[in-house]
């Protein structure tokens, strides 16, 4: 027979939550990092923008569109590092947007519509579409919007994993 004292022993599993905090903690980290770059480099040649932003602001609307489903989920609260996420998202894609066009642009403000709850599968249906969408939208940009739309598309995908 087997001695189970050489084995060594585990503590108790980590909550669903706990690992949704410290995977999130790192995922905010990561796209802090990758924004943060895009935004204070300053290429020393001519970094090319689309001549119609209008790509670049359809991603600023889709990543508002998230951050206005986590506020309708059942627990935000559990869910905060992923807004961050989604807030740096559009704090980015709203300065790639003014180096495009030249003069600054903002949200508009103003309550958003009422949703229903969503509930983790609902929102993890979200984030793979927002994937999706963006890593589609950055296939068809090229130098550093599309940079920034393929890190966002990652990013949304890790959210999708996050939510399992």
């Amino acid at each position: 027979m087997s001695d189970d004292s050489d084995r060594p022993r585990r503590g108790p599993a980590p909550s669903r939550r706990g690992f949704l905090f410290g995977a999130s903690a790192v995922v905010a980290a990561a796209g802090g990092g990758v924004a943060a770059a895009l935004l204070r480099s300053r290429p020393k040649e001519k970094v090319s923008y689309p001549a119609s932003p209008q790509v670049l602001l359809a991603a600023v609307e889709a990543e508002t569109r998230l951050i206005e489903a986590i506020d309708a989920a059942h627990d935000p609260a559990a869910l905060v590092h992923l807004r961050d996420d989604h807030v740096a998202h559009r704090e980015a894609l709203l300065g790639a947007v003014q180096l495009a066009t030249g003069t600054p642009t903002t949200q508009p403000s103003g309550s958003p519509p009422a949703q229903p709850r969503l509930s983790l599968t609902q929102l993890r249906s979200l984030e793979q579409a927002a994937a999706t969408a963006a890593a589609t939208a950055a296939a068809s940009l090229t130098g550093a919007p599309a940079v920034l739309l393929a890190s966002i598309a990652a990013c949304e995908a890790s959210h999708a994993e996050l939510l399992r």
